[in-house]
């Protein structure tokens, strides 16, 4: 019967009530692919989600810092190495000080590099693009 009315609706010869069925089956299909599309873009704005979660992750790992009376100490130490008035318990507060901020520095350069690659630029612009947000990186030496 199904295919003895998909015959006659394709020569035209329909009744009201199967232009009736017709409307609604081409206003279905309208509706399921406005449905596909949406979803369609749906999907791609969720697919974007996990990247600013990963980016978020990798700012605050950029812009981790090293704790204040330790960033400090570290600095007074590297000015008295400066000075030549560091003791021996000094220089092996300052060896270690000195592997926690190279620690923390490796970690950071990680994560800018992987936030690069996201954003498909190089390292050397995505340091300009944080300086100019306010980024300064404490350690230059």
């Amino acid at each position: 019967m199904m295919r003895q009315f998909t015959r006659e609706v394709k020569r035209g010869n329909r009744s009201g009530n199967e232009r009736s069925f017709v409307a609604l089956w081409q206003v279905g299909k309208l509706l399921k692919r406005a449905d596909d599309f949406l979803l369609s873009g749906l999907g791609s704005l969720m697919a974007t989600v996990p990247d600013l979660q990963v980016e978020t992750a990798l700012l605050q790992k950029i812009h981790g810092t090293f704790p204040e009376p330790l960033r400090k100490r570290y600095e007074e130490l590297v000015a008295q190495r400066r000075d030549e008035t560091l003791t021996d318990k000094d220089h092996a507060e300052l060896l270690r000080l000195t592997a926690k901020v190279e620690k923390l520095q490796a970690s950071r350069l990680e994560a800018m590099a992987e936030l690069a690659r996201l954003r498909h630029t190089s390292l050397s612009k995505l340091r300009e693009e944080l300086e100019r947000s306010g980024w300064r990186q404490w350690l230059t030496n």
